[in-house]
């Protein structure tokens, strides 16, 4: 994941696909109810949740982003995992790994929940679905699981809803939400998630 949180740093993803893409894997695998430490010895592999680790390691570093190259380079020229980490970071990593788990969500606990239906059958987990704020500003969004179903995580307001291929960033060849079918932009349902989560969404895509 350090190479995937590169990329945000790159422009190859951007950081709000890339936060959803990765707190939604965190949760649905269960990375999420365990201190970084703890995911040594769990049966879950902690790449998700090492997204928002390498994140927050990276903020706090002096050398920031460069940080993830001078760990790489500290190992290449004979320093320990334990030292390098310590160099880039600065800070110990076992102490780094027992304090750390899943952030909260600093856009808020609004949800919006669903299931993807594919009417040519395609893998669910294929597609990306995401809402669009009626105010404006970036689409929180949410790759579909293997069963189709997603969570978006987004503050709380009034949204329509759409469905593209993963990973085209949201907007890019998408079809609507609409009750019972697919739209364009303009005829989509606006889904207020002022209040409670919103749940139970069928949302068909191509």
């Amino acid at each position: 994941m350090a190479s995937f949180r590169a990329s945000t740093f790159a422009g190859e993803f951007s950081r709000t696909y890339a936060d959803a893409d990765s707190r939604f894997a965190a949760i649905s695998t269960g990375e999420s109810g365990y201190l970084l430490s703890e995911l040594r010895r769990a049966p879950v592999w902690p790449g998700h949740i090492g997204y928002f680790a390498v994140s927050e390691l990276v903020a706090g570093s002096s050398l920031g982003a460069l940080s993830l190259r001078v760990i790489c380079e500290q190992m290449a020229v004979g320093r320990s995992a334990d030292e390098a980490f310590k160099f880039a970071f600065g800070v110990e990593r076992a102490a780094f790994e027992a304090s750390f788990r899943l952030p909260p969500d600093p856009r808020g606990l609004g949800q919006i929940r669903g299931t993807v239906v594919s009417q040519s059958r395609a893998l669910l987990n294929t597609f990306y679905v995401f809402a669009c704020p009626l105010a404006g500003g970036d689409c929180p969004g949410s790759p579909a699981s293997a069963d189709g179903s997603f969570a978006i995580y987004a503050a709380p307001g009034k949204y329509v809803v759409g469905v593209n291929w993963f990973p085209r960033a949201p907007g890019t060849g998408a079809v609507w939400y609409t009750p019972g079918g697919m739209t364009s932009r303009e005829g989509a349902a606006i889904i207020d998630a002022t209040g409670p989560p919103v749940s139970g969404l069928v949302v068909l895509a191509p």
